[in-house]
């Protein structure tokens, strides 16, 4: 960084001149600051833009440059960051879809406000990073419909999309109503019966830590029950069957959930395991009566672990 040139840059007794000076030695965070003078002309944004792709979408934000300023073709990733800004045009987004860069089909994937064609091509995309991206962010329609995908990496990713609609989350989250996945990330790769080792010694290995499936694709399974959970629009009544439910982590994040009867709050707080009762002790949903009737920890706990709040019995 050279401070004297982004000092200048933030400077507003700079004239004109000097400002087109800056801009053409400009640098990223000499870009930074340009990008925020209040006296910018439209000119030097168009100027500025090409050099510092990452100014774009603040160019565009300010009202400095148009999107008939940002060439696709030439400039694709400037083009996405408008269209992930909400600006930009349909025919950038189709023309995207069909770009050879699996990243940038990602990221378009992300964007707000994706014509329904485009969405359509990115849901039938030949890489299944490209459709979980998609389900993760897609309309309410969309994400009905990629519920219902073979894959289950792609159901999980529709079970954190808060616009996945209740009933299809529901469904997601009880298995009711949905034919099974036929592959995951696991058995797309590895005979199964098989569980990855937390130490894989694999350099290339991109499996997660103890990824599993014995046909039944149960560790992808569990995320998408886990991201259902952590869910605000998953209903309630698809939620409380899980307080009994043998993953303390499935258990703990119920017991974040400000949506649950008290009767399973009172439940979850005879849960064996210190992590679910501190995340339910930290729940402003669970009420008074529940803090200042809260049980006794295992006996196990020690004593300094033990010290009581005045006024209630909290571990």
């Amino acid at each position: 960084m050279n401070h004297v040139l982004c000092g200048l840059a933030r400077n507003p007794a700079l004239g004109a001149e000097l400002v087109d000076q800056l801009i053409t030695m400009v640098d990223e965070d000499i870009a930074a600051d340009l990008v925020e003078r209040a006296d910018l002309t439209r000119a030097q944004a168009v100027a500025l833009a090409p050099r510092i792709e990452q100014s774009i979408v603040r160019l565009v934000a300010r009202g400095l440059l148009m999107a008939d300023d940002i060439d696709p073709v030439a400039r694709p990733d400037a083009a996405l960051a408008v269209l992930a800004d909400g600006g930009g045009y349909a025919a950038w987004a189709r023309w995207l879809a069909a770009d050879p860069s699996v990243g940038r089909r990602e990221r378009l994937a992300t964007c707000p406000g994706l014509p329904g064609d485009v969405r359509e091509l990115l849901a039938a995309d030949g890489d299944l990073r490209v459709v979980a991206e998609l389900a993760l962010w897609t309309t309410p329609d969309t994400a009905a419909l990629l519920a219902e995908h073979p894959h289950a990496e792609v159901r999980c990713a529709v079970a954190g999309n808060e616009a996945t609609p209740p009933q299809v989350l529901a469904a997601l989250i009880t298995a009711e109503g949905v034919d099974p996945a036929r592959s995951c990330l696991v058995c797309d790769r590895v005979a199964t019966p098989f569980a990855h080792d937390p130490h894989c010694p694999e350099p290339d290995c991109d499996l997660p830590p103890g990824a599993s499936c014995d046909g039944s694709h149960e560790s992808t399974v569990h995320e998408t029950q886990l991201r259902a959970l952590r869910n605000p629009a998953t209903p309630t009544a698809a939620v409380i069957g899980f307080a009994d439910h043998p993953s303390m982590l499935l258990r703990q994040q119920l017991a974040a959930r400000p949506d649950l009867p008290p009767a399973t709050y009172e439940h979850l707080a005879g849960a064996p395991e210190p992590g679910v009762r501190a995340t339910l002790a930290q729940n402003p949903a669970i009420g008074d009566r529940l803090i200042g009737e809260w049980p006794p920890t295992p006996a196990t706990t020690s004593n300094a672990a033990s010290r009581t709040i005045p006024g209630c019995r909290w571990r």
